[in-house]
């Protein structure tokens, strides 16, 4: 297959010539390292501007990167951040390197599996647990991204993946176009059925952080009661519809989140923050990191007088819901990522190094995450864990380029003198060695160790930039 190279901020390169999918702004192709791809704008010129992809680049390179975590595994891993910005001859950019989506998030038409199973009866959505913990973490990443006083600007059933196997993983996409809340948008992008209000009666020109907000709620409101929750049109005098499908004897705490998020939906400043809906879901289904069975058993009943179809459920596998859920009760982002809306904190910048020890994980993504592309191959677990092991110590400065340049001249050769002083030792029994047994161990010494230097040079000269 025919690749090409790229040069980025952080480093060059190679990336498949096919087509790997397609989007409305730009072409997804895989890269020779299984764990990015690359997104190529149709027009550089309609491209986000690097001032605009620096701050998300930092932050991508700082979780996935200096941070090692895997797509999906906290809120912060769970956003398909940039990791580097790939500029043309005249400064603009022609396309950005993004973390491949888990494979566990597609579904068997290689496509991510989206909110539409989740929130739709009938879909075959799966049951009261399995929902909220997706719920809960979508949550999460929207906190985050907020805390980073970041707009997506079009929330919607697309650009949001998820799964329950191995263990529940959301994930945010379509996120190389974030920009900053302040000063709000003045242009974007919006999907029918997910639009602000304010946007549809023009009182703002594109969505803003409570745009982000508002859809976080419709997802709730759709997703626990799966109930299509058709808000968007107006009633013959001009008003906005209120919910209609909250159930009587819902729980008080969650349906004054969706009354506030909702009901008036031209007043944004009551909409509730991300935060608050971590909050409401741990409050009320959760308890001690554990789901409360009573409360989880209700919702299962109350959802399917809301519902215009009775659903049909996915078969559930086995979790552990409290290693699921650990961790979310007043979940702290790691130091240096605090937000900095209304004067709290500092704004991001790419040198902050965020204090990850003792970050608690409550979903423990394991799946390998290479793309399935058609005739990809995969890596085994055991594959992965040795490139992990062997490129993690040297994923901690700027110029491994040269080191591995560096590696593959000289380690190499080094492996090759060991395999031939191994033989020749092993041939020279009578003079070297007191026996043939001792001579087999220095050969399989010296073999084992030239290979482990072969793995450790092709790891690094392989090993993108950062």
């Amino acid at each position: 297959m025919n690749t090409f190279k790229v040069d980025g901020w952080h480093g060059t390169y190679s990336v498949f010539a096919n087509e790997f999918a397609r989007g409305g702004v730009g072409a997804i192709h895989l890269t020779t390292d299984p764990r990015w791809v690359y997104k190529e704008y149709f027009d550089p010129a309609r491209a986000p501007a690097s001032g605009q992809l620096r701050p998300l680049t930092g932050i991508g390179r700082e979780v996935l990167m200096r941070a090692r975590l895997a797509p999906g595994d906290t809120p912060e891993s769970s956003v398909n951040w940039p990791v580097d910005a790939c500029p043309n001859n005249r400064g603009q950019i022609q396309g950005v390197l993004l973390p491949a989506i888990p494979q566990a998030l597609f579904n068997e038409y290689r496509k991510p599996r989206g909110l539409e199973f989740l929130i739709l009866s009938r879909t075959n959505p799966p049951l009261a647990k399995g929902r909220i913990a997706l719920l809960l973490r979508m949550a999460e990443i929207m906190d985050f991204v907020n805390s980073r006083g970041l707009v997506h600007g079009d929330i919607n059933s697309k650009n949001l993946a998820w799964s329950l196997s191995p263990t529940p993983v959301m994930y945010l996409i379509d996120c190389d176009g974030m920009v900053p809340q302040q000063p709000s948008p003045a242009a974007g992008v919006e999907t029918p059925g997910w639009t602000d209000p304010r946007r549809l009666d023009r009182l703002i020109p594109a969505h803003d952080r409570y745009s982000d907000w508002y859809a976080l709620a419709l997802a709730m409101y759709r997703g626990l009661l799966l109930t299509p929750g058709n808000l968007q049109d107006k009633r013959p005098d001009g008003s906005w519809p209120r919910p209609q499908a909250i159930p009587e004897g819902f729980d008080p705490a969650i349906a004054d989140l969706l009354e506030r998020a909702l009901a008036d939906p031209l007043n944004a400043e009551a909409r509730p923050r991300p935060r608050d809906w971590v909050q409401g879901l741990v409050g009320t289904y959760l308890k001690d990191g554990a789901f409360d069975e009573e409360a989880a058993r209700r919702l299962d009943e109350q959802y399917t007088k809301a519902a215009p179809t009775k659903p049909t459920f996915t078969q559930m596998p086995q979790t552990d819901w409290s290693t699921v859920l650990r961790g979310a009760q007043g979940h702290i982002y790691p130091q240096g990522n605090q937000g900095h809306q209304a004067g709290q904190g500092t704004p991001y910048t790419p040198r902050q190094r965020p204090n990850y020890a003792g970050y608690q994980r409550p979903y423990g993504y394991q799946q390998p995450y290479a793309s399935p592309a058609a005739g990809a191959t995969y890596s085994t677990a055991r594959r992965q864990k040795i490139g992990r092991l062997a490129d993690s110590a040297i994923y901690r400065s700027g110029w491994w380029h040269v080191r591995g340049l560096l590696s593959a001249v000289v380690i190499s050769p080094i492996a090759i003198i060991y395999i031939a002083t191994a033989l020749f030792q092993l041939r020279g029994l009578s003079a070297y060695m007191p026996s043939a047994a001792k001579g087999r161990g220095f050969l399989y010494f010296y073999g084992l160790l030239a290979v482990a230097m072969f793995i450790f040079s092709y790891v690094v000269s392989q090993s993108p930039g950062q």
